[in-house]
């Protein structure tokens, strides 16, 4: 097989973010086990808010926004995306927050990028640049239940939806978990 050939028929190739490259995972730990060695990532809080904050700065709401009006929407409301990514990382990433946030919900990234757009969405009546979105609400509501009906269990959407008003409606700092200040976190994903 010819992989120049394939390769011309796919375009080229993708290149990662340059936040990516430069931030990789600084955090893993080496275990050996039966004479070989594997990585076994422990990802830190900054990881974890870093990379959700470069998924909800590429929603499909924020589409038409211009860079900076992204940052400025993250920067204003970043809570409640930690507040997302902390309930949704794993339980050894979990383990270090002494909060009554929701019980451990495990999604998908299709799950995580709606959970995304219903919080933009929200946050439509008090943002300018998400103006258009409140009526959008309801809409990835039903794309929820659907994709959960369809790849899991009915009630993983009421979980989910759950999760995402107990999230809009506390208003606990999760600050003291970030090694760095949120602004200097968010404008890894901004640089260019």
């Amino acid at each position: 097989m010819n992989l120049l050939a394939v390769q011309k028929e796919r375009g080229p190739r993708s290149v990662a973010p340059h936040f990516a490259a430069v931030e990789r995972c600084r955090s893993t730990k080496k275990v050996l086990s039966n004479s070989e060695r594997t990585e076994v990532s422990v990802y830190s809080m900054d990881d974890l808010f870093v990379a959700a904050v470069f998924a909800v700065s590429h929603s499909v709401l924020l589409a038409f926004a211009t860079s900076e009006e992204r940052r400025e929407l993250l920067v204003a409301n970043y809570s409640y995306f930690l507040a997302l990514a902390i309930s949704t990382a794993d339980e050894k990433t979990r383990r270090n927050v002494q909060h009554a946030l929701p019980t451990h919900v495990e999604m998908n990234s299709e799950e995580f990028r709606l959970s995304v757009c219903v919080l933009l969405c929200k946050l439509g009546s008090s943002v300018a640049a998400l103006s258009f979105a409140p009526p959008l609400l309801p809409i990835y509501t039903h794309w929820i239940r659907i994709h959960c009906t369809s790849f899991s269990w009915p009630g993983k959407a009421d979980e989910i939806l759950e999760l995402l008003e107990q999230i809009w409606h506390d208003r606990t700092s999760f600050d003291h978990l970030l090694s760095a200040p949120a602004t200097e976190l968010i404008d890894r994903v901004f640089r260019f």
